[in-house]
């Protein structure tokens, strides 16, 4: 290419510094503050009620108030401890599946200017539906397997290396 083409080139973005893209986020997400509440909050809220039900219930199905029975309370524990986990599962789900709405919106808001709604992220959540759950599902299966190598790498490594310690110490 020569220098004579390669001059004459107009990019239609303007370069941006650090600075300015600070704060053209802070000033759109002043803009936007409660709008993103909105569109965030469905998931939070309805995960959190159904959170605080599932807790209820188990108080009052294993009567974890009225005695002290160390087989109802290990029921109750395990219970409300995989009851919750599967809500934060499913709610993190909703979350993700929300985000890949707003995303959505978010990238026709750059390019075409339109305005970041509540009613419009919504919109693009029950078009995309299918996949917008199938990739949320995939990403949470993904995070929660690297998660759990990390923390069994984590946990279980320092304890393999003690005990090659120890072995060696006694030989």
């Amino acid at each position: 290419m020569s220098s004579s083409t390669s001059s004459n080139i107009q990019l239609s973005i303007a370069f941006l510094g650090a600075g300015d893209l600070i704060d053209r986020t802070v000033r759109f997400y002043r803009k936007n503050f409660w709008t993103f509440v909105w569109i965030a909050a469905p998931p939070i809220v309805i995960g959190t009620i159904i959170s605080v039900g599932w807790t209820i219930l188990g108080r009052k199905l294993f009567s974890v108030s009225l005695s002290n029975d160390p087989v109802e309370m290990v029921f109750y524990y395990i219970f409300s401890g995989f009851g919750n986990l599967i809500i934060w599962l499913t709610e993190t789900v909703a979350i993700l599946t929300v985000m890949g709405g707003a995303s959505r919106n978010f990238v026709r808001h750059l390019l075409f200017g339109e305005p970041v709604t509540f009613r419009e992220t919504y919109k693009n959540v029950r078009q995309r539906l299918g996949g917008l759950i199938f990739a949320s599902i995939t990403l949470s299966i993904l995070i929660g397997f690297f998660v759990a190598i990390i923390l069994n790498f984590g946990l279980f490594f320092p304890l393999f290396i003690k005990l090659k310690n120890i072995k060696d110490q006694n030989l």
